[in-house]
């Protein structure tokens, strides 16, 4: 059945999360050593100033009034960290408060807008055997998918939902994502663990864009990891993920996968684990389940003191891209990093992804993203980035664009400007 919240419960589910996250804080404080936490304190400002070709700047809605040619926007993203250290404990929690204004062609005053981006996470060794991990992520934006602008075009790595950060609809968002790990060593090199995590998107209401709904995941998993040695393990997972959708069908799906991950030198790690999954709609009325497939691949080195790259493969089966319903969803990549000089650093990143639509899911998608940066340290305190991104992506989806965007961004940072 599709899933159809009488009110809009964005408030709610977030809080909820939220709620736990730091209900979980103040059961594990007490318990350590709490005179030997040590809280540090830490700021940053982000100023960016951007020139973009996203036809959408323009538009208030509909696509009635692309924009033609490039637009200015300018950001201030401040940021406030607090961390704590201790012997049993360790954790950080954040706030970012964005506030953007974008030029835009048919707005003599352009478009200004907040965002707010908090959350935390945690560690906790609740004795020689057990250990719990806990973190929650929540943002809310005045505009569809527009909160991470300082990021440029991205991909969430394990997230519910691909973030492009692609085009400005005029359409409120809020996403929130919360999990909770419990460990346990029940010998020196074997751990079990269990999972369980809440993943949530909501949207302001506009029939223009029936691809983009309301939806939550809630995953369970458990698995088990052997360490060979220091520099060899392997583990194997069963996950279980109940997706849910405002307008489209619901969705299950069961997943295991057996990994492995292995220091083949000092300079360079290969991970790699792959297995099956069954999906299957909730309402056996809507159709039959399916078999598919879930991989990973990864191998990362540090190719001398100044150089670093990496190279990847995903796959998932059963998942949710954000746009539309269930899909599957491969994504292949390479990142590069570079120190060219002492306090000058260049980094690179390029991926081709493509999704499948599954049961009534209406939206098929693949493209191709890119980033170029380099950025200079000028000292502990202050560093400048300058960059290039760049998107196309095409399929049966609202959101087709070939995207360009080129900006510079102040960070002023005060690390540890207060302790105790």
């Amino acid at each position: 059945m599709r899933r159809t919240p009488g009110s809009r419960d964005v408030a709610t589910l977030g809080r909820y999360d939220l709620v736990t996250l730091f209900a979980l804080l103040f059961i594990v404080l007490p318990g350590t050593a709490f005179g030997q936490q040590q809280f540090l304190f830490h700021a940053s400002a982000d100023f960016t100033f951007a020139v973009d070709d996203n036809p959408q700047l323009g538009d208030t809605g509909g696509g009635q009034n692309l924009a033609v040619g490039w637009t200015n926007s300018i950001s201030i993203y401040p940021t406030i960290r607090v961390e704590t250290r201790g012997p049993r404990f360790n954790g950080e929690f954040f706030y970012t408060f964005g506030q953007n204004w974008f030029e835009s062609r048919d707005e003599d005053e352009g478009l200004n807008y907040q965002t707010h981006i908090f959350g935390g996470r945690g560690d906790f060794r609740l004795n020689e055997k057990w250990s719990l991990a806990f973190s929650d992520s929540y943002i809310r934006s005045p505009d569809f998918a527009s909160g991470t602008i300082l990021e440029g075009i991205r991909v969430t790595p394990e997230g519910l939902f691909f973030d492009f950060d692609n085009v400005l609809l005029r359409r409120k968002s809020w996403a929130n994502r919360g999990n909770v790990d419990l460990t346990y060593r029940f010998a020196p090199r074997s751990d079990l663990t269990f999972g369980v995590s809440h993943q949530m998107r909501r949207y302001s209401e506009d029939e223009d864009f029936p691809e983009v709904s309301d939806q939550d995941t809630l995953q369970g998993n458990v698995g088990y990891r052997r360490h060979q040695s220091d520099r060899t393990s392997w583990d194997i997972t069963y996950r279980f993920r109940e997706l849910n959708f405002q307008e489209f069908e619901n969705a299950r799906t069961h997943e295991g996968t057996l990994g492995f991950s292995h220091q083949i030198s000092p300079r360079t790690t290969l991970t790699l684990g792959a297995g099956p999954s069954y999906v299957e709609p909730t309402d056996r009325a809507a159709g039959q389940g399916y078999w598919g497939y879930n991989a990973r691949f990864n191998v990362s080195r540090l190719i001398n003191d100044e150089q670093n790259f990496s190279f990847f493969y995903n796959r998932d089966s059963g998942t949710s891209s954000g746009v539309g319903s269930v899909s599957d969803t491969d994504r292949i990549g390479l990142n590069y990093g570079h120190l060219l000089r002492r306090n000058v650093t260049l980094d690179f990143g390029v991926s081709l992804y493509k999704t499948r639509q599954r049961f009534d899911n209406p939206v098929y998608t693949e493209g191709l993203q890119s980033r170029l940066s380099i950025g200079y340290q000028f000292n502990r305190n202050l560093s400048l980035s300058v960059g290039a991104q760049y998107l196309t992506q095409d399929g049966t989806s609202t959101f087709n664009l070939d995207r360009k965007r080129v900006f510079t961004t102040l960070r002023i940072d005060f690390p540890s400007f207060a302790r105790f």
